[in-house]
């Protein structure tokens, strides 16, 4: 410690030298340039005086006119003027040069200090760094010998605090134990009007919630009861009519279209008037299976049994024609149904006032040869034949097409808007109707001939002249054929596998198409 002030003296003296050494060279830097003659000289050069001195020899001659002696004055002037110039600039030379040989002297002076004690520094701070280097080491080894010291200490103060504790440890438990126990009395002394409280306040508040919710309750139950008396008027309303309609449809078909026995051959006898539709098939379909069905055990009861069957017929003149679409040649369902409806029409209808053209060009007429016995008692029942070459088919074709322009022309003309209409002022007179059958459309076709089928689709219903056809999609269209006229006028029935799909209603409404089955061989003979 003695060293470190000792060291601090020295520092502080030899910092106030260098102190003194810049002051006397800032001094005499100073003095230097508060000389009077290096200033005048540094603002206005030797050159500039002798060239003023000069012009003021030279204007005092030509001021005095030139004349020979004011001459000779202007130029002794001018002489002098430069002489004391060069003299006062001389001797503001040596005397600036004087000071600053003494100002230099002193800088340099300062500045060897300032060295110098730059030196002594960086040599005292190398001597600190070493000394509290040291320090530093001597302190941790310090600490760490007391750290290695404390775990006795601290084993010595638990045995100490032990020792202490121990004979008043069995006081103070039995202090705390009879605190503890009057601390609890009070907690559940106070616990027990709480929960007193609180069962009353709950008595209370139950009591209040269940008369709100009975009032709730019972409004719930009115607008209930309101709402589903609503839905019951309006659910009757919508479903009785379609159920009544329903069982309508089936009493007016029943009689003319039962199923076919012996026994409705020798019973039946010829109509006198053309029945306006044509029964072939039937949707079944089972509410109890549907989301409807549901409401059997609601209050939304269906008026009848949830197992409904919906007639499928022709109607006419509005739909009298049929379509089926498949990817197959003509057979099987398909033949059968056209044989069927072949046969329902010939049985509901006066005789006489219907009348087929059959095309089979790829089935070469096996596809309706039971028919074929109807030509034994009136071959124009069946236009003579079943037709399979493409001109006998193009010449059935143009035949339909002039049947209907006579009738557009000679019957309907601006009178009537159809057939049916005209016929039931024609009386006896009434036109019969043309039923053309075909089947594997459009094998056998030529483009006039499938054009001219077109045309009869579009225009043969209100003529009374329909179509019951039999289209295999895996062959083309003919040119200029769009099947959605095909479809237009049509009742159309599209194969999927072994069945029927009536289109996109009857899957929405998970109803199955059952096709009316033909009669069996022994029927069939009767006929």
């Amino acid at each position: 410690k003695d060293g470190d002030k000792q060291g601090g003296e020295a520092e502080e003296d030899f910092l106030g030298e260098i102190e003194t050494r810049i002051s006397a060279a800032n001094d005499q830097v100073a003095k230097f340039r508060a000389l009077p003659l290096p200033k005048f000289f540094s603002a206005m050069p030797l050159a500039v005086c002798i060239v003023l001195a000069l012009v003021a020899g030279g204007a005092m001659s030509f001021v005095r006119g030139f004349s020979s002696p004011l001459w000779a004055v202007g130029a002794i002037t001018a002489v002098l003027l430069v002489a004391g110039c060069i003299a006062a600039y001389v001797s503001g030379r040596k005397g600036a040069h004087d000071e600053a040989v003494r100002t230099g002297a002193a800088i340099l002076d300062g500045y060897r200090a300032l060295r110098a004690g730059l030196v002594a520094a960086d040599s005292r701070y190398k001597f600190e760094r070493k000394r509290l280097q040291a320090e530093y080491d001597e302190t941790c080894a310090d600490v760490d010998a007391k750290w290695a010291a404390a775990d006795g200490v601290e084993e010595e103060f638990e045995k100490m605090g032990r020792a202490k504790l121990e004979p008043q440890l069995p006081r103070i438990l039995q202090k705390l134990d009879a605190r503890m126990k009057r601390d609890l009395a009070r907690i559940r002394e106070r616990a027990d009007a709480k929960v007193a409280e609180f069962r009353g306040a709950a008595a209370e508040k139950h009591a209040q919630l269940d008369g709100a919710h009975q009032v709730e309750m019972d409004a719930v139950l009115a607008g209930e009861k309101a709402r589903w008396d609503k839905l019951d008027a309006a659910w009757k309303e919508q479903i009785t009519p379609i159920f009544t309609e329903i069982t309508s449809l089936n009493a007016a078909l029943a009689p003319a279209f039962p199923a076919w026995s012996a026994q409705f051959v020798e019973a039946w006898k010829p109509y006198t008037q053309f029945t306006p539709a044509t029964k072939f098939a039937q949707f079944t379909l089972d509410l109890a299976k549907c989301a409807v069905g549901s409401t059997g055990a609601s209050r939304l009861a269906l008026p009848g049994a949830p197992q409904v069957s919906i007639p499928l017929a022709l109607t006419y003149p509005q739909q009298g024609s049929l379509l089926f679409e498949t990817k197959e040649s003509c057979g099987g369902a398909t033949a059968s149904v056209l044989n069927n409806v072949m046969l329902r029409l010939l049985a509901t209808t006066p005789p006489g006032k219907v009348a087929f053209t059959i095309i089979d060009p790829v089935g070469l007429g096996e596809n309706f040869s039971g028919l074929m016995h109807l030509g034994d008692y009136e071959e124009s029942l069946i236009n003579r034949r079943i037709w399979t070459q493409r001109d006998q088919i193009d010449e059935r074709l143009t035949e339909l097409n002039g049947h209907i322009e006579k009738v557009i022309q000679m019957y309907l003309r601006n009178e009537y808007a159809n057939i049916t209409a005209y016929n039931e002022q024609a009386g006896s007179v009434a036109e019969k109707y043309h039923f053309l059958v075909v089947a594997d459309f459009p094998n056998g076709f030529s483009e006039p001939a499938a054009q001219r089928l077109q045309s009869i689709m579009i225009s043969g219903a209100r003529c009374g002249v329909f179509t019951l056809i039999h289209w295999d999609q895996r062959q083309p269209l003919p040119d200029g054929i769009a099947a959605e006229e095909l479809r237009k006028s049509s009742v159309c029935l599209r194969a999927e596998g072994s069945t029927f799909n009536a289109g996109r209603e009857q899957t929405e409404a998970g109803a199955a198409l059952v096709l009316d089955p033909p009669p069996d061989a022994i029927v069939s003979q009767s006929l």
